[in-house]
């Protein structure tokens, strides 16, 4: 039996009240058998015992061990934390750069993205007529409740049926958000964002992660990044 663990604690200086025992899990572990997603073309995860000559480290072929090798891609394959390293060509790792771990103030919100056709926001390359956007003008409406500041926001696409953790992203393009929805967040404060989209970005955007640039406020098409934003970007939860 779990007792519970209760905690009364002030985050941005408002009291909260913490149950430990009961934890809410968003993330998508990376599967390496079964039911997993896919994105950008990228094949299944998968593991692989361990072999040097002719010795396979596997119970199953006679080893006194399991030694798998795993290949998968952070990216591609569960829910991946990223940093300004993501954009830049300086080798920043999230570890450097993350604050030490803490309690902090979250907020989550649920969003119906609105048709390509039908959005009066903007995207770097252009948006298309069959495009999924989380746009400015909802983020707006849905934060207005919500007392600030807070330090992430979680951002839950609707419909968000269980088959998620298993979607084919290649013949179901990904929701992403408008340019002006990503400053606007960028504008909040919001040091984490949380998103369970492949990308804050378009799929298919030239390869220029608007979003991310905006987020990290390094000039679009640029690479260099000489202060390193503490923000981080969450996928796939």
């Amino acid at each position: 039996m779990v007792r519970s663990m209760r905690i009364s604690l002030n985050i941005n200086e408002r009291p909260c009240r913490i149950d430990l025992s009961r934890p809410i899990d968003i993330s998508i572990p990376v599967v390496f058998e079964g039911q997993q997603f896919r994105a950008f073309g990228a094949s299944p995860a998968h593991s692989q015992p361990y072999r040097s000559g002719d010795v396979v480290l596997s119970t199953d072929k006679g080893a006194g061990c399991n030694c798998p090798v795993f290949h998968f891609s952070a990216h591609l394959h569960g829910t991946h934390t990223e940093c300004v390293g993501h954009i830049s060509q300086q080798n920043y790792i999230v570890q450097d750069l993350c604050e030490p771990p803490c309690f902090i103030s979250a907020v989550l919100v649920s969003l119906t993205p609105v048709a390509g056709s039908e959005c009066r926001e903007s995207y770097q390359p252009s948006i298309a007529a069959s495009d999924s956007v989380l746009t400015r003008q909802d983020l707006v409406e849905s934060l207005e409740p919500f007392q600030r500041p807070f330090d992430a926001l979680v951002v839950r696409t609707l419909p968000n049926p269980p088959n998620k953790r298993y979607r084919n992203y290649d013949s179901f393009p990904s929701s992403y958000f408008s340019n002006e929805a990503m400053v606007y967040i960028r504008d909040l404060g919001v040091k984490f964002l949380l998103v369970d989209t492949v990308s804050v970005d378009r799929s298919e955007d030239e390869g220029r992660l608007s979003n991310h640039h905006i987020f990290w406020e390094v000039e679009q098409g640029s690479h260099d990044v000489q202060k390193p934003s503490q923000r981080t970007i969450t996928e796939l939860i």
